[in-house]
């Protein structure tokens, strides 16, 4: 065996839950964007985010999320790959659920995902 227990944990980076809207930008090319989506997030790490969206995505997909975390404070990007999608039933609603793989973030990103964290907390 490995020495990890079946059914725990396997990501780097510890999720952080927390519902704030996002906005979804498909790329279609290097610096093209394939339409906008408005979702919701449902957790984020330093690795990733599970998000909530009605947006046609594919395995492999290259996304940007941008999320505001106050209404008072700029946006803030981040760039991922979709890693998996699956379809969810609630209440006669169809939506897509999707794990997002960041790339590299900034020192910035890394601070905002730090500020929520704490807010998670309160």
């Amino acid at each position: 065996m490995n020495g990890t227990p079946r059914g725990s944990e396997r990501r780097k980076h510890p999720r952080i839950k927390k519902q704030l809207r996002v906005v979804l930008h498909k790329k279609k090319f290097y610096f093209l964007w394939q339409g906008r989506d408005v979702g919701e997030l449902v957790d984020i790490s330093n690795g990733g985010a599970q998000i909530n969206t009605k947006k046609m995505l594919d395995q492999d997909d290259r996304v940007v999320l941008s999320l505001q975390p106050r209404s008072y404070t700029p946006p803030v990007h981040f760039h991922g790959k979709v890693v998996w999608v699956k379809m969810r039933f609630h209440e006669n609603l169809k939506y897509r659920q999707a794990g997002v793989q960041f790339g590299r973030i900034g020192g910035f990103q890394r601070r905002v995902i730090t500020r929520l964290e704490r807010g998670a907390a309160a």
